[in-house]
């Protein structure tokens, strides 16, 4: 069975050319279909299949794109990659085979930050008007923020035990293979095109659920996702995703969603401030602990979500240059957590 890629560019060319070296290590691949919504694209590239570039001057939005792209596939399968992406090998095939097995119609693999692996990538938080109520309360009390925390520490340890296909109730839309069969015979989009940008796998996930289906996750197909790449500035990316957010839930709740403050957040343990940082600093481990330490990242002082490595012993940690170079300017927060003893550590910097 033949997949066919689809990858929406908006001025990210410059990581097509990666992207599709490790499409070319993959199998069963018929063609990529690749909208081009910067409307500049001018195609280089060459592959054993065929590359169909549609440029799009008036960039109508992500969704719009990728439901596109849909009508120019003549395959039952279809596999929808982020620009900012590369396959690890066998992925496309393990997916398949996953999706086949379950009946999925749509699935995903898991995500690194990272081309050493080192950095995994949180699942797909998704959206509930519970989620929102629960943050509010994390901005409010501290043992509101810990019991989020906790949750939040659960979830994702879950996700990254997982040895066999498992269902997960969200997954991230920078990789996906969709069965198109399906939703031809549901009279459904692949993506609801009143989404500009955000939240249209979200809301594809809570349609699905709405089927009483759930996205499958298969934990040996992997890739590496360059989390955050596009060109647009943090305050456009935060107004659209503002947007969004509110289309979703009148959409699947009928009301506006809630809002809670950082600046008023109770963490669950209090960060050390490190200060301003144009490299990484050095993150400092006191004293040597009993097993494995995970070290995690994340925007908020609640950590949903974080990105997470392992580290042992007391060597100081400082973020790969790699790494480094893919956060955006702004406020973070990192910590050390035994995966029994709880939190360690905890740090607030921001990077200038």
């Amino acid at each position: 069975m033949s997949i066919t890629i689809i990858t929406v560019n908006y001025h990210t060319e410059s990581f097509l050319p990666a992207l599709l070296e490790s499409l070319t290590e993959q199998i069963t691949i018929e063609a990529w279909i690749i909208v081009d919504n910067s409307g500049t694209f001018e195609n280089s590239l060459s592959a054993a299949f065929p590359i169909r570039i549609i440029s799009q001057k008036n960039n109508p939005g992500y969704a719009k794109a990728v439901n596109l792209a849909v009508r120019y596939v003549n395959t039952r399968w279809a596999l929808l990659v982020n620009p900012d992406a590369l396959l690890l090998p066998g992925m496309v095939q393990l997916l398949r085979e996953a999706a086949v097995q379950f009946s999925a119609p749509v699935s995903g693999p898991r995500f690194f930050w990272d081309n050493a692996c080192r950095f995994r990538m949180p699942p797909a938080p998704g959206d509930h008007p519970w989620l929102a109520t629960a943050l509010i309360g994390a901005s409010q009390h501290f043992t509101e923020a810990y019991t989020l925390d906790h949750y939040w520490q659960l979830r994702h340890d879950h996700f990254w035990r997982q040895t066999t296909p498992f269902y997960e109730p969200f997954l991230s839309g920078a990789c996906l293979l969709l069965d198109l069969q399906w939703f031809e015979n549901n009279s459904e989009p692949v993506f609801d095109d009143r989404f500009f940008l955000y939240y249209e796998d979200t809301d594809l996930c809570m349609r699905l659920l709405q089927h009483q289906i759930q996205p499958l996750c298969v934990p040996e197909a992997q890739m590496v996702h360059y989390y955050n790449q596009s060109p647009a500035p943090a305050s456009k990316k935060q107004q659209l995703m503002a947007q969004a957010r509110a289309q979703f839930y009148q959409k699947h709740f009928g009301t506006v969603p809630a809002q809670c403050s950082i600046s008023i957040a109770k963490p669950a343990s209090e960060p050390a401030l490190l200060g301003k940082f144009q490299h990484s600093p050095e993150f400092t481990i006191e004293k040597e602990s009993n097993g494995p330490l995970y070290f995690e990242i994340s925007h908020n002082p609640w950590f949903i979500p974080f990105i997470q490595t392992q580290t042992r012993g007391n060597t100081p940690i400082i973020l790969p240059d790699e790494v480094w170079q893919q956060l955006e300017p702004g406020r973070y927060y990192t910590r050390l957590r035994h995966p029994t003893l709880g939190t360690q550590k905890t740090w607030q910097w921001n990077k200038i």
